[in-house]
């Protein structure tokens, strides 16, 4: 969106919206979960593509333009996105592989 006029002065906004039309497809942040599994995670533990499979899991962090950012122009804003969590598998996790500090869990629901 545009600065707004205060007495003939640019001011910019409050706080920093999308610009009309930056949004993300559901295909676009998939692509970043698969990007990061292939690139981020160990080959270790991965399944064979021609015979098995697994879940995947992930939360991605979106974060809008910066209020400089919506000052200089819409033509300037970017969107970050991140993936901040992944998890991935099909079995459960034994009792004796449960750590104190939470890095794996074992849902049962």
């Amino acid at each position: 969106r545009s600065p707004r006029r205060s007495g003939g002065a640019a001011v910019c906004p409050e706080e920093p919206a999308l610009a009309p039309g930056v949004m993300w497809s559901a295909d676009e942040i998939a692509e970043l979960c698969y990007q990061h599994y292939r690139t981020r995670l160990p080959k270790q533990g991965k399944p064979d593509p021609n015979r098995e499979w697994t879940s995947l899991a992930a939360v991605v962090k979106v974060e809008s333009a910066t209020q400089r950012e919506v000052c200089a122009g819409p033509g300037n804003l970017q969107v970050m996105k991140e993936v901040v969590a992944m998890g991935t598998g099909t079995k459960c996790i034994g009792q004796n592989k449960m750590r104190k500090t939470g890095d794996v869990l074992n849902d049962r629901s």
